[in-house]
């Protein structure tokens, strides 16, 4: 198995809950990828939703084995809880259904987590430069010189407000409109 299809992921959560006698909560737990930002875990299980989040940006660094053992491990947490209720995460009951699913009880993955870091922070920053938009300034005017203001700046002239140019004295005004006569 690949574990890259949806259907993959389902079925060895079957698997893993009809071997850990609980088959009937194998069709009751539902697994997704998690937004990129999840770069420390390659899963976590949400118990009381019955949900395995498993991360986006790690998963194509984790190997065949490596995918099934996390998909093992998290359908464990839901099933000890299940079975179990609240008990520690990594606890006895929790490391039997690993056993008994054929896995060992290991808490952490062995993917290397700097790369898909690396990835995400090259990503956020190029994001970050598509977004960022030049800031022009705009034009106004008084009488001794053209003066460069902020469009927020522009936007409160517009709707009103004053301002002075704090050379002449003279209030300025933004080009293109229509600037009043000086007597």
């Amino acid at each position: 198995m690949l574990f890259e299809q949806v259907s993959d992921w389902y079925s060895l959560i079957y698997e893993v809950c009809e071997t850990c006698e609980a088959p009937e909560l194998g069709p009751k737990v539902r697994a997704e990828f998690s937004s990129m930002r999840m770069t420390d875990c390659l899963g976590i299980a949400y118990q009381s939703k019955r949900l395995i989040r498993l991360s986006r940006p790690l998963w194509p660094y984790a190997g065949e084995i490596d995918r099934a053992e996390v998909i093992a491990h998290e359908t464990c947490h839901i099933i000890d809880d299940y079975l179990n209720g609240t008990a520690p995460p990594h606890g006895e009951s929790w490391k039997d259904l690993m056993c008994m699913a054929g896995f060992a009880p290991d808490c952490y993955h062995k993917v290397n987590t700097r790369l898909a870091k690396l990835d995400a922070q090259r990503r956020r920053e190029a994001r970050a430069v598509r977004r960022k938009k030049v800031s022009r300034p705009v034009q106004a005017k008084c009488l001794c010189q053209t003066h460069h203001i902020s469009k927020n700046r522009a936007g409160r002239i517009r709707k009103g407000a004053c301002y002075f140019c704090q050379r002449c004295g003279h209030q300025v005004f933004l080009l293109g409109v229509s600037l009043p006569t000086f007597s």
